[in-house]
C-alpha cells in the first residue's frame, strides 16, 4: 500500500492492549493455560467486534459446489481419473492429493443430510469412488499421495487429519470409508508408538519411523481419532490409545500449536475423553491446546489498506509462524470448536463459554473473505501455485491483513470444502452484544445452533433484542411437515442470547428418528426458523 507520512499535530494510536490484573500466580501449565483463557474470556465483551451482513451459506454453499465440479482448472487426470488439484490451475500434473478430495467430500456429505442438490449429488459421485485409489497396498495404509507406489514419507498431522476425515465418512454412514479407516488406522498406532505420541513432522512409511521435526498438538488429534475409533469399532485399545497420547501434550506450555485446526482437535480430543470417562483432569488437560489456539485468532479487525473492505476478524492464523487466514484450518477449527463445547456442555465457566460460542459466532465471516467474489479485485495478488480466478467461490489460501494482497499462495482446493462447511452447519448470526459477544438481529432469531448435523442432541442459541424482551416466546422441533415433535421452551425470555438444548426425544419421551427437523420460533408476531439433521 505505500508508506503515509503521518500528519503534524495528530495524535495516533500505534498499538492498543487491554490490560487484565489478577491475584495470585496460576499452578503449574494447565493452570496458566485456565488463567489466560479466564482473562480473555473477562475482555471479550469489551473488544469491539464489527458490524456484519449476515452471509447468505446457502446460496453461497451451493455456488461453491457448482464451481468445484465445473470449473476445468480445478480437476487433473491421474492414470485416467479425474481428480481435484490442489490448487485452482495448478501447473503439477500426473499427481493429486488426498487432503482436496476429502476436504470438500466431508464437507458436502454433511452438506447433502440437509440439502437436496443435484450438483452435490454429482460431485460427490465423482470424489466418492476416489478414495480407495490413496490406500498404499505395500505399506497398508492410507496416504495423502496418488499414485503412491514407491512413497518415501508422510506428514504427521496429514496423516492424523486424513484418518479423522474417514472416520467423520464413516460416522455418516460410508461403509467404504469405515472398512478403508480401519484396514490403515493399525500403521497410525504404530507410528504413535515408534514417535512415543510426540509426533515428528515428517516420518518414513517404512517401518513408521519418525525422522525430524516436531508436532505437538498432533498427539491430541491423534486422541480425537482414537476416540472416534472407539465409538465405530466399540475396540477399548482405541480409547487406551487417547488416555497415552494426551499426556504428550504436557510441557509445551500455551506453544502447542503446529497447525492450528490441529490445535483446536487436540482439545476436543481431550474433551472428548473427558465426557466419556467424567475425568477432570481431561477437561483441565483441554485447557492446554485450546489456550494456544486462542493466543491464534486475530481477536481484532483489520479495517485498514485492503482489509477495509473485507472481515477479519476471528480469523485464525493457519500455522504457528504464518500471519495469515487459510480457510482450510478456519473451517475445520470451527467443527472442533464446536464439538468441544458440546462436549464440555454445562463444566466450562460461563464466561469462558460465552467466549468460545461468541467466536464460533464470528468464525465464518473470514472464509466469506477469502472467496475472490467478495474481495476488492486489487486486493487479489497473482497466485504462486496456479491461477486465481476472481470469479469462482474458492478460497484464497491467504487472507491478508491490510498491508499485503490475499493470494499469494494461491487459491485452494484443499480448502474449498471451507464455504460448503459453513452452508451445511453454520447459523448466521446477527448485528449489540448478546450473551455469546455477538451483535443482536432486530428481531428474535437464532444464534449458534450445533453440533449440526446432531448426535444424539444438540444446543441452541435463541436471540433477543432488547424490544422483544418480556415477550411470550416458543421454540419448537416440528418435522417436514410441520407436526410440533417437542416444545423446548415456552414463555418470555431475557434480551440477548439465551442458550437452549435439545436432547434428540420426542415431547413422549421417545428418541426422535434420524432425518431433518425444523427449529421454529415464535415471539411478538414474528418468527423464524433454523433446519437441522438428527443423526442416530
Amino acid at each position: 500500500m505505500g508508506d503515509v507520512p503521518l500528519e503534524t499535530g495528530v495524535e495516533v494510536t500505534l498499538t492498543s492492549a487491554y490490560l487484565l490484573l489478577t491475584q495470585g500466580v496460576p499452578g503449574g501449565e494447565t493452570g496458566m493455560a485456565a488463567r489466560y483463557l479466564e482473562g480473555m474470556a473477562a475482555v471479550w465483551p469489551y473488544i469491539v467486534k464489527p458490524q456484519f451482513d449476515p452471509p447468505d451459506w446457502d446460496s453461497i454453499g451451493a455456488q461453491a459446489i457448482f464451481d468445484i465440479r465445473h470449473n476445468a482448472a480445478n480437476w487433473v487426470t491421474v492414470l485416467g481419473r479425474p481428480m481435484l488439484r490442489a490448487y485452482v490451475g495448478d501447473p503439477r500434473t500426473g499427481s493429486a492429493e488426498a487432503i482436496s478430495q476429502l476436504d470438500v467430500l466431508v464437507s458436502l456429505r454433511q452438506y447433502m443430510q440437509s440439502h437436496t442438490d443435484s450438483e452435490a449429488d454429482g460431485l460427490d459421485a465423482s470424489l466418492t469412488p476416489l478414495l480407495t485409489r490413496f490406500f498404499n497396498l505395500e505399506y497398508q495404509t492410507f496416504v495423502n499421495d496418488f499414485p503412491n507406489s514407491g512413497i518415501g514419507r508422510g506428514d504427521s498431522w496429514y496423516t492424523v487429519q486424513l484418518h479423522l476425515d474417514l472416520a467423520r465418512l464413516a460416522a455418516l454412514g460410508d461403509t467404504d470409508a469405515r472398512d478403508l479407516l480401519y484396514a490403515s488406522i493399525d500403521a497410525v498406532i504404530d507410528l504413535a508408538h515408534n514417535a512415543d505420541y510426540r509426533f515428528p513432522v515428517f516420518f518414513n512409511y517404512e517401518g513408521n519411523q519418525p525422522t525430524s521435526g516436531s508436532e505437538p498438538d498432533v498427539a491430541g488429534a491423534y486422541a480425537l481419532l482414537m476416540m472416534m475409533c472407539r465409538d465405530l469399532y466399540g475396540e477399548a485399545r482405541f480409547q487406551d490409545e487417547a488416555v497415552e497420547a494426551v499426556e504428550a501434550l504436557r510441557g509445551h506450555g500455551l506453544d502447542l500449536l503446529y497447525e492450528a485446526h490441529i490445535t483446536a482437535a487436540a482439545a476436543a480430543g481431550c474433551a472428548r475423553l473427558f465426557e466419556r470417562t467424567g475425568n477432570s483432569e481431561y477437561l483441565e488437560l483441554s485447557y492446554l491446546p485450546l489456550a494456544s489456539f486462542v493466543r491464534a485468532l486475530w481477536l481484532w479487525e483489520c479495517d485498514y489498506g485492503y482489509a477495509s473492505e473485507y472481515v477479519t476478524f476471528c480469523g485464525v492464523s493457519a500455522m504457528a509462524r504464518i500471519s495469515y487466514i487459510a480457510a482450510k484450518e478456519q473451517h475445520e477449527a470451527w467443527r472442533y470448536l464446536n464439538e468441544y463445547l458440546e462436549l464440555t456442555d454445562g463444566s466450562l465457566d460461563p464466561a469462558l463459554e460465552t467466549f468460545l460460542e461468541g467466536v464460533a459466532q464470528y468464525a465464518g465471516l473470514p472464509v466469506r473473505s477469502a472467496l475472490p467474489p467478495f474481495l476488492p479485485p486489487d486486493a487479489v495478488a497473482d497466485g504462486q501455485w496456479g491461477v486465481n480466478d476472481s470469479s469462482l467461490y474458492i478460497p484464497l489460501e491467504d487472507l491478508k491483513d491490510g498491508f499485503r494482497q490475499s493470494g499469494q499462495v494461491g487459491q485452494e482446493l484443499y480448502g474449498a470444502g471451507a464455504p460448503i462447511t459453513f452452508a451445511a452447519g453454520y447459523v448466521s448470526g446477527a448485528p449489540e452484544r448478546g450473551d455469546a459477544g455477538g451483535a443482536l438481529p432486530g428481531k428474535p432469531a437464532f444464534g449458534a445452533v450445533y453440533p449440526n448435523p446432531a448426535n444424539p442432541g444438540l444446543r441452541l442459541l435463541v436471540m433477543v433484542p432488547e424490544s422483544y424482551a418480556g415477550e411470550p416466546v416458543t421454540v419448537d422441533v416440528v418435522n417436514l411437515l410441520g407436526r410440533r415433535v417437542v416444545r423446548l421452551h415456552e414463555g418470555p425470555l431475557e434480551a440477548g442470547g439465551n442458550r437452549l438444548s435439545w436432547n434428540g426425544f420426542t415431547s413422549g419421551g421417545a428418541p426422535a428418528a434420524s432425518g431433518v427437523y425444523i427449529l421454529r420460533l415464535r415471539a411478538g408476531g414474528e418468527e423464524a426458523s433454523r433446519k437441522v439433521v438428527l443423526l442416530r
